[in-house]
């Protein structure tokens, strides 16, 4: 049993997390945690956060509703993006029960990380 709520959307929702380098002043990475409408099929599911992000409590290890390495769906050509930003001391998963739950209604939602700024 999760300790997360059932999306309310009609579609299962992927996450896939990204980094990407970047250079500038201050060179540094970018993490990105992606949200996406998905095609049902993948059971795997993804843990809620890294140990770090929690201070290793027992959270962090507990499944969400977000389907690793899941295809996105096919019923739209193109989908409408949300940038999530998280907010200063904490991490793109800290509120991703609102942005699964828009993935879940057929929305992108890109959580941005903040390299050097938070947890």
């Amino acid at each position: 049993m999760s300790v997360f709520p059932e999306l309310t959307g009609r579609f299962p929702v992927g996450i896939l997390h990204e980094e990407f380098e970047f250079k500038g002043a201050e060179p540094g990475i970018l993490p990105l945690t992606l949200f996406y409408p998905a095609k049902p099929g993948v059971e795997e599911k993804e843990k809620y956060s890294f140990p770090e992000a929690l201070l290793g409590l027992p959270l962090c290890e507990e499944e969400t509703r977000f389907l690793k390495n899941a295809e996105i769906a096919e019923e739209e050509e193109t989908w409408p993006v949300i940038f999530y930003n998280h907010g200063y001391r904490s991490y793109e998963m800290s509120n991703s029960i609102l942005c699964g739950e828009l993935a879940s209604r057929g929305y992108i939602v890109a959580a941005l990380g903040h390299a050097k700024e938070s947890l």
